[in-house]
């Protein structure tokens, strides 16, 4: 079996998206050889040569595969249909969907359009996100999950990096609870430092515990409701929040990003990794698949892909945070955080072997044997989209990313509600 990976081979501005691409490029590889991989440049300004379109019309490629989260496939579609239609039907259509996915449903109709009467399969990164996906596609068997893969080479268990940080930081004994990724208002983190300050008073956790913020603070607000920060106004935000710890507020550290490398003495130095992030499309989460893979005990949400972290027996490496809907931000039961604050034991947790068993879910080793069977699994011609994507791509052509906002109101519309449900349960 030939396949074609089609991507971007220019950087995305999104870095975790960038270390998805790489690490599924090599998970197919592993599970296919190089040798049966055809590489595809398909540019962040939607083109595709003339050559490459060549390369992947014999019969022996028999799987056109979408590796990346933009641009979507349908301007590549366009370009091959034309420059090939016979070889255009024949082949098997194979796309990850990312957490960007209802931002363009527009062009992804289009997707649906090119795509119907053909073999499709979508990979979705998370259950959670499967049944998002199926909110907008008719048939359940083409919706595939597997999650996005880590590498283990870069992601393990390090006391000697962990120790190494500890040291940077002058943190010897204490508790280190950290949090990496982006530092954003879904992101959560002035409720994060506030719940460690309550937690601190409360003296659910030692009095001595520190906070360690990793990450880029970006302006982001809620696009589906039109709100964005201004710049620098979510780094005043954070900075006030710390400082309304009073005489806890010098044991919050803000570190700022960090190259890729140096995340796994961060992660190995850390007790606890927490994010109560409800970030709209997290549809999987690198930064807590990077810590569970290093064997660092969570404390998230259930939000989304989030859930799809905790291992059935082995709750106590990831406790889940209970999630609900509101009117803007969804509420989080912060009550039972608390509680797992206080009862978490991180001290008898095997690190170790957490490590090795979030390896076995989410290695690149265990993707490619994963990818590889959804790969030669049976295939069904698409149908198309649901009644509710025609909806949706009518509001969204209309109004933008504000097709989930209330008319009048700063408050999502019933079509949120519809949409994000499963993103709660």
């Amino acid at each position: 079996m030939k396949i074609a990976l089609v991507y971007s081979f220019e950087e995305s501005s999104w870095f975790s998206c960038t270390i998805i691409l790489r690490n599924l490029i090599k998970a197919y590889e592993l599970e296919l050889g190089e040798k049966n991989i055809i590489h595809v440049n398909y540019s962040r300004q939607r083109a595709v040569n003339t050559e490459d379109l060549k390369k992947i019309i014999p019969d022996e490629v028999e799987k056109i595969i979408f590796i990346d989260h933009k641009p979507t496939p349908i301007d590549f579609l366009i370009q091959f249909k034309k420059y090939n239609e016979i070889s255009f039907t024949k082949k098997e259509y194979i796309i990850h969907i990312f957490g960007d996915y209802p931002l363009y449903l527009v062009e992804w109709r289009s997707v649906n359009e090119y795509l119907e009467d053909l073999s499709v399969k979508y990979i979705c990164a998370s259950k959670k996100q499967k049944k998002f996906i199926e909110k907008f596609v008719k048939q359940e068997e083409i919706v595939f999950v597997s999650p996005f893969p880590v590498d283990k080479k870069d992601f393990y268990r390090n006391e000697k990096a962990g120790e190494l940080v500890r040291r940077q930081l002058n943190i010897k004994k204490e508790r280190l609870i950290l949090y990496t990724g982006r530092l954003s208002y879904q992101k959560r983190i002035t409720d994060l430092i506030e719940q460690f300050g309550i937690a601190l008073n409360k003296k659910t956790i030692p009095e001595d515990t520190k906070l360690v913020l990793v990450g880029n603070i970006d302006q982001l607000g809620i696009f589906y409701l039109g709100y964005e920060k201004l710049p620098g106004e979510y780094f005043r935000e954070i900075s006030k929040s710390i400082n309304s710890l009073g005489k806890f507020s010098n044991q919050v550290i803000y570190v700022g990003e960090v190259e890729n490398k140096e995340l796994l003495g961060y992660l190995n130095a850390a007790d606890l990794y927490v994010s109560l992030s409800t970030y709209h499309d997290e549809d999987y989460g690198m930064s807590v698949a990077e810590a569970l893979s290093c064997g660092t005990p969570a404390i998230i949400t259930n939000w989304a892909g989030y859930q799809s972290f905790q291992i059935k027996e082995k709750e106590n490496y990831c406790g889940l945070v209970p999630v609900k809907l509101s009117k803007s931000l969804p509420d989080i039961d912060l009550n039972c955080f608390q509680n797992l604050l206080e009862s978490i034991n991180t001290k008898k947790i095997n690190r170790e072997e957490m490590s090795l068993n979030y390896q076995g879910h989410l290695s690149i080793d265990y993707c490619a044997q994963n990818l590889g069977r959804i790969a030669r699994a049976p295939s069904f011609k698409y149908e198309g989209g649901t009644e509710l994507m025609v909806s949706l791509t009518n509001e969204q052509f209309l109004r933008g990313s504000e097709m989930f906002k209330k008319q009048s109101l700063m408050e999502f519309n019933t079509k949120y509600y519809k949409v994000y449900d499963v993103y709660a349960e």
